[in-house]
């Protein structure tokens, strides 16, 4: 198959660390309150949301009691699905991007990364979903005692060791 064959066969996954300043645009963006929202509309649908849509609140319950040393916000992921594979016009099957987007990035990152998930159902694309992650861990200390952590490089360096051995 050509490249042009293959075009909306496969997904991709983008991840970028968010500063508080652009974790409140996102939650902008998310309610439809800015400039770059209102221009990509082209249908009259609401957003299907895991969590919801007030991410600084989301992201402030999820590190409750949680000791971190990185200076951004959180992870902000974009999971692309496959146009050729999924149509994405289906609610069953937005729903279920929804939930395969948390879960892959879940996984991923140790199992309890993921506040907040949003699949923009208004835009010309239906097959994207924004994530929103913070990585949490328990650190265990030699003394027996257990602190939840967070990071947001720890489980991509553990990959990178199992994939390329360093």
């Amino acid at each position: 198959m050509s490249s042009i064959e293959n075009k909306g066969r496969s997904g991709a996954v983008r991840q970028k660390l968010l500063r508080w300043v652009d974790l409140a645009k996102m939650e902008k963006h998310g309610r439809r309150d800015d400039i770059s929202s209102q221009r990509r509309k082209v249908r009259d649908e609401s957003p299907l949301y895991f969590g919801g849509s007030d991410l600084k609140d989301l992201r402030n319950a999820h590190m409750q009691g949680v000791k971190t040393s990185s200076k951004g916000a959180c992870i902000h992921a974009i999971v692309q699905f496959p146009s050729k594979l999924i149509d994405g016009c289906d609610p069953g099957q937005q729903f279920n991007m929804l939930v395969h987007a948390r879960k892959f990035l879940n996984e991923y990152h140790g199992g309890d990364a993921v506040f907040a998930a949003r699949l923009d159902r208004d835009e010309a694309g239906r097959h994207t979903v924004d994530v929103f992650l913070m990585p949490r861990y328990d650190y265990h200390y030699k003394d027996g005692r257990i602190l939840k952590k967070a990071s947001v490089s720890k489980f991509s360096k553990e990959e990178a060791k199992r994939r390329y051995g360093r």
